[in-house]
């Protein structure tokens, strides 16, 4: 097909796909909810979990489990960076492979690259290692800007379908699932932002399931092994083999040494649950529409939320909702069930586009949703409880390391954990795959409570909440509300930057008490929309992207 001819099939593809799913979002979510199908998949036997919600402690059970392993490695994941946890991981792969182990890694290639030169290392390091690229861009590791904007214009459907998922399988025997990609920042080891983030190591039959889904990736038409990337391919023809870098070579030496230390005095020691229920949630490869597609993780998640009879705590880094999600929780503050939101601030945020949308939102999720907000703080009073040694950290880097929420978990009725790669967003729901582990026990959902918990203190979070307005100000301000709603509705467009709501922090020496309680007003105090922020460059710009962004809701 000549190229002009697929510039409109493309963009008519892709404005089909921003507007997919708009009608019977209500319908949907009984249909979904009354089938049950947040139960499809449970597995009812025997399981031991555990929670890993330290970066370098989930560090280092990846290195102890890729160590122990005997026959197999298979690892998936969203982003892979040439930095010292990357490269660490990398090499304890490469000497497992030469073991004998056979290691595969499947890494979504949009936000993986490096040059050709490095992959062309990792590519040709040992036979046993098996290295592939999920829906690569140009059939490159490292595209040029013109390749990328060629393959976005002529394939954008193609090109926004990402693999989120992030997987860890040994010898079918142990998995690790959850929000955690290959990179410095998930390990509290980046000397700039440290994301706060949490997997699930689990143990049992359950752990053939994510191996089955990994296989169904692996095997995918659009996983290209590194080998055929062009670019890969170029450099390995001209360099020929080159001997894989020893530690110091990969300037992982002291990153490695600290490991070490660690492992030589007992750590990780997570504390395992024995369960006996539990269930795997993923999508698809190529993300085949949630109508379609009965075992979808969006289709389960919409099931197990929209059946909360008690209370849905919900940690989750963007919080922008898709119609479908709007009617789920519209059925619980129907039915007066709570839901509290554990999320990132502006100042926190590592996606500020994402958290610019969600302003459109903020009067629907208090006042339609009855949600309570809760937004991470970049320097929370209690940061050194996040961050393993964050003095330590402090002292190899220039400035305080600040903190990004990351992790995506949920817990429903204190009967019900779930963790992974789903955040609650569109793009989630539409474009990428996602993994979830739901486990149904009250002593794990228990401490899953406690961990997101910590995120809803006011040492850590700040509260979202309405001002109180003077009463000749209050009506002004609910009919600039209706004209940005009317505006909304008819054209996208979001006028008025003004909301009659603000960020609270507890006053010194003060008892919390929720956002309705009499007290409330005077026992915290407004901070403030954007507290934590002082860039005022950046703050126009979110205001003018939550003006504008309205049609770009689907690809938040």
């Amino acid at each position: 097909m000549p190229y002009r001819s697929w510039l409109p099939t493309g963009f008519v593809a892709v404005i089909a796909a921003l507007f997919a799913g708009c009608q019977s979002d209500a319908a949907w979510v009984r249909s979904a909810v009354s089938d049950r199908a947040q139960e499809i998949g449970i597995v009812a036997v025997p399981h031991r979990v555990a929670l890993l919600d330290g970066g370098h402690d989930a560090l280092l059970v990846r290195l102890q489990e890729i160590r122990r392993a005997r026959r197999s490695i298979s690892i998936q994941t969203f982003i892979w960076s040439d930095d010292p946890v990357g490269r660490l991981v990398m090499h304890e792969l490469v000497e497992a492979a030469r073991r004998g182990v056979s290691v595969r890694v499947l890494a979504d290639s949009m936000f993986s690259s490096a040059s050709a030169e490095r992959v062309a290392v990792v590519a040709t390091a040992d036979p046993r290692l098996e290295v592939r690229c999920y829906n690569p861009t140009a059939n490159s590791v490292d595209p040029s800007l013109f390749q990328t904007i060629r393959e976005f214009a002529v394939g954008p459907v193609r090109i926004n379908q990402r693999m989120h998922d992030k997987v860890l399988v040994v010898d079918e025997r142990i998995a690790v699932v959850g929000g955690r990609n290959y990179a410095d920042e998930y390990f509290d080891e980046d000397p700039v932002m440290n994301f706060v983030d949490r997997d699930i190591a689990i143990e049992g039959p359950v752990v053939a399931r994510i191996a089955s889904s990994f296989e169904a990736f692996w095997s995918s038409p659009v996983a290209v092994p590194l080998s055929s990337l062009s670019d890969v391919h170029a450099s390995i023809e001209s360099s020929g083999d080159v001997a894989w870098p020893d530690p110091a070579e990969l300037g992982i030496a002291e990153l490695a040494a600290r490991c070490e230390e660690s492992l030589g005095r007992g750590r990780p020691t997570p504390l395992w649950y024995d369960v006996e229920r539990v269930a795997f949630w993923r999508d698809q490869p190529g993300k085949p529409p949630i109508e379609r597609d009965p075992q979808a993780t969006g289709r389960r998640l919409a099931a197990l939320i929209g059946s909360a009879e008690r209370e849905a705590v919900i940690q989750t880094p963007y919080l922008v909702l898709s119609d479908r999600a709007i009617a789920v929780f519209r059925r619980l503050a129907k039915h007066e069930v709570p839901v509290r939101i554990s999320t990132n601030s502006l100042a926190a945020t590592d996606n500020w586009p994402s958290y610019a949308h969600a302003l459109r939102q903020r009067r629907l999720m208090m006042r339609e949703l009855g949600f309570e907000v809760r937004e991470f703080q970049p320097y929370p009073a209690d940061i050194e409880s996040y961050v393993d040694d964050y003095r330590g950290l402090c002292a190899r880097a220039d400035d305080e390391p600040r903190l990004c929420l990351h992790s995506k978990s949920l817990v429903v009725d204190d009967r019900v954990a779930v963790v992974g790669s789903y955040n609650m967003d569109p793009r989630s729901g539409n474009w990428n795959t996602e993994v979830m582990i739901a486990v149904w026990d009250l002593e794990f959902a228990a401490e899953l409570h406690r961990s997101i918990a910590r995120g809803l203190e006011p040492r850590s979070s700040w509260v979202l909440a309405e001002k109180p307005q003077p009463l000749p100000i209050a009506p002004i301000m609910e009919l600039l509300a209706w004209v940005n709603d009317a505006t909304r509705s008819i054209t996208t467009l979001e006028p008025w930057p003004f909301r009659n709501s603000s960020l609270w922090a507890l006053r010194e020496g003060e008892v919390p008490v929720p956002v309705g309680d009499p007290q409330f007003y005077s026992r915290f105090e407004d901070v403030g929309q954007f507290p934590g922020l002082s860039d005022p460059p950046k703050i126009v710009l979110v205001e003018l992207t939550r003006s504008l962004s309205g049609v770009l809701r689907p690809l938040m």
